[in-house]
């Protein structure tokens, strides 16, 4: 589940700011948990799990930005979203990372635009929708564990379940974040997070599912995956 947290002194727009954001959208497709503090002491010890935070620049004693900075020696992967009167700090935010610096009064549209774009570059809530007997079927793009292509049609095979696509398999492939996924032959697009293990020339994933990588795809396929395993280190 996401895990969102507003970190703001005047608990009235904190809420009024969580009341928002359960308004949008967005709050309808990722049924985000959204956590209020009024203050730095308020954060949960750990930060790992958390993907976004909202935060005041001015917090009572302390500022935003040292909180900040005190967040990123631990984690470097929150999206900071700065919310505030105070839009002469903006360049001081660029300091920390800062992904949105939103002065108040923020306006929905804003509001709406800063989580869309977090998720458009974050493939981990990406969600893409294929069509199904005239309606959408929507799938969390990190759920799906690999594509298999059977003549005009697609399958989507997630840890749980198999789903036919009328959609062409390079069709998915567009809709997807290919940097976590690889086309391992002509029939199968694997995600990288599901795999167990590379034997010789051959995929195994988490399922027991093994796949033959093609001859002239093994050493790009390789290249690729090394870089994935370094970014997880």
């Amino acid at each position: 589940m996401m895990k969102i947290i507003i970190l703001e002194d005047e608990k009235m727009f904190a809420e009024e700011l969580k009341e928002r954001i359960c308004g949008l959208d967005f709050y309808n497709r990722y049924t985000p948990e959204i956590i209020i503090c009024t203050g730095s002491e308020q954060l949960p010890e750990s930060l790992s799990d958390v993907d976004i935070i909202f935060v005041d620049y001015k917090l009572g004693n302390e500022t935003g930005m040292d909180v900040v900075r005190n967040i990123r020696q631990d984690n470097k992967d929150i999206n900071v979203i700065f919310v505030t009167a105070y839009p002469e700090y903006v360049f001081d935010s660029f300091r920390v990372d800062t992904f949105r610096y939103l002065v108040k009064p923020v306006s929905d549209e804003d509001l709406a635009e800063a989580l869309e774009s977090y998720i458009s570059r974050d493939v981990k809530h990406k969600v893409i929708r294929l069509p199904e007997k005239g309606k959408f079927r929507c799938f969390s793009v990190s759920s799906i564990m690999y594509l298999e292509t059977e003549g005009r049609n697609s399958y989507v095979y997630t840890a749980d379940e198999k789903y036919l696509s009328k959609k062409a398999i390079n069709e998915i492939e567009e809709l997807i974040d290919m940097q976590s996924f690889y086309r391992i032959n002509r029939f199968y697009v694997v995600n990288f997070d599901y795999i167990e293990k590379v034997v010789n020339n051959t995929v195994i994933l988490k399922n027991g599912r093994n796949m033959t990588i093609s001859r002239n795809r093994r050493e790009e396929f390789g290249k690729r995956y090394i870089k994935y395993l370094q970014s997880k280190m």
